[in-house]
């Protein structure tokens, strides 16, 4: 007979499961008080059907207290991270809550995280509505501000235009990057990775009568050129690199 997952015989430090599981995890959960990292994942694949778990079943002050790193969706980030010592965290989409996860609920989690948080990657696109601007000037509000190491963000078609801007110079109202993320005083490396794109990125060819997926523009930042290394040197001091979609620039050599 299969034994019941909450009475297996061994206590974990580190745990990783791809989603969704037709088993009862908050049992399972309770009884791995050393637990130290979770990955709760869900497949890049559309399931047709729950890919995640719901943040209902994952609520309870004594559970995880020693959860130090966590990979998960924003809605269920914003509920495990609350009271819990994270220090590394990864937040990436899922289909079941990818239209419900606002900004807010994610910067609260953060910023209520007991951490200090050092290493951060997010996808922007698992947040309703959000822009890299929007996040990174919310973050800067965060306890998370003054620990934060580094900083991994996927951002989204929207963010397409503030990383190449047009005419290849920085423009409007808006921040520049380096003045950006000037409010995350610890920051030493940052990376920009490229967007992800999806069926939400599908455009609608009248004279094909299909919905097809655009080419991709040719990434290349104004920001990882030798140009803007002074203006990244005087904003963030401590930074050390910058990576964005795919192309490093060295601050210190």
């Amino acid at each position: 007979m299969q034994q019941p997952i909450s009475q297996l015989p061994f206590c974990l430090e580190s745990f990783n499961l791809l989603l969704p599981i037709n088993a009862p995890l908050l049992e399972f959960l309770q009884t791995q008080m050393s637990l130290k990292h979770l990955g709760l994942c869900s497949s890049r694949v559309p399931l047709g059907k729950s890919d995640c778990l719901d943040p209902k079943d994952m609520t309870g002050e004594a559970l995880l207290p020693n959860l130090s790193s966590l990979v998960s969706c924003p809605t269920n980030f914003a509920t495990l991270a609350p009271g819990r010592p994270i220090n590394h965290a990864s937040v990436h989409r899922c289909e079941t809550h990818r239209w419900n996860a606002l900004m807010p609920s994610l910067i609260s989690g953060i910023d209520r995280s007991t951490g200090p948080i050092k290493t951060l990657r997010v996808d922007l696109g698992s947040i309703r509505d959000t822009r890299c601007v929007d996040f990174v000037a919310s973050l800067g509000n965060t306890n998370a501000a003054s620990t934060l190491e580094m900083l991994t963000l996927i951002p989204t078609g929207f963010d397409d235009d503030y990383w190449m801007p047009p005419g290849g110079e920085h423009l409007g109202p808006l921040a520049s990057p380096p003045q950006l993320f000037s409010v995350l005083s610890a920051l030493s490396l940052l990376v920009i990775e490229k967007p992800i794109r999806g069926p939400e990125d599908e455009v609608f060819i009248e004279e094909l009568g299909e919905t097809i997926l655009p080419a991709e523009p040719k990434y290349d930042s104004i920001w990882s050129h030798a140009q803007a290394k002074e203006s990244w040197r005087v904003n963030c001091p401590k930074l050390t690199s910058v990576c964005i979609y795919g192309k490093r620039l060295n601050l210190r050599a």
